[in-house]
């Protein structure tokens, strides 16, 4: 998983980095297919902003962003949110291809009867 942390606004501190990465690893523990993460982390009149776009293969971008006083809380409330995101279309995913399972074995004990 690639990870891109830019900043707007503000400098990138090494502690900063290194929190965003932290989080970011409790997705990663999840990650079958995630190839990309861009970090946008900004401050606009005293609110500190998280913007957070991860990149899945054969699936849409799935985007979480959260804006509040403190940047640290901010991160951890994004990441959150992509993680929820996240684990939902990954269930999705799979309720649907149980389905389509289901329905191919439906398909062949009708042919063989």
């Amino acid at each position: 998983m690639n990870i891109n942390i830019t900043g707007d606004g503000l400098e990138l501190t090494p502690a900063l980095q290194e929190h965003v990465k932290e989080r970011l690893n409790k997705i990663e523990r999840h990650r079958d297919q995630i190839t990309q993460v861009d970090v946008v982390l900004s401050v606009t009149n005293k609110r500190q902003k998280a913007e957070i776009t991860m990149v899945v293969p054969h699936s849409p971008d799935i985007n979480a962003e959260s804006t509040t006083d403190d940047l640290y809380i901010s991160i951890d409330e994004a990441v959150d949110k992509l993680s929820k995101q996240y684990l939902k279309m990954k269930d999705k995913a799979m309720t649907l291809q149980r389905q389509r399972q289901e329905h191919d074995k439906e398909e062949l004990e009708e042919v063989a009867e």
